[in-house]
């Protein structure tokens, strides 16, 4: 249908960002994108699958299946984000790339163990 997708109903329950993308594309990407939205809809609920594209384009700049269905999956479940109580110290991955890169030295004296 020509401007079947600039006069539908699901175009204007939309949230501007996303309907602005969504105007942006080709044929087979909206096309491709809309089917995404559908099977997430039908998955996790409308608003879940509306809030995973949203927060998809926002973290991603763009909309695809694997990250469209985490976002949604989050947004059903109701968890925002991960908050975690203290900062989480990655220093221990340092060690253990030091130790491959030198190659000489004993693992247990350099990761503490």
């Amino acid at each position: 249908r020509p401007a079947g997708w600039r006069d539908s109903s699901v175009r204007a329950s939309l949230p501007a960002e996303l309907v602005s993308f969504l105007d942006s594309e080709r044929p087979a990407d909206l096309a491709a994108d809309l089917r995404v939205l559908r099977d997430e809809s039908a998955e996790r609920g409308w608003s879940a699958a509306v809030e995973g594209m949203s927060r998809s384009l926002a973290a991603t700049g763009g909309l695809d299946r694997a990250s469209v269905a985490l976002s949604a999956a989050r947004a059903a479940s109701g968890d925002e984000r991960v908050e975690y109580d203290e900062e989480v110290d990655l220093g221990v991955y340092d060690g253990a790339l030091r130790l491959l890169e030198g190659g000489g030295r004993r693992a247990a004296d350099e990761l503490g163990a």
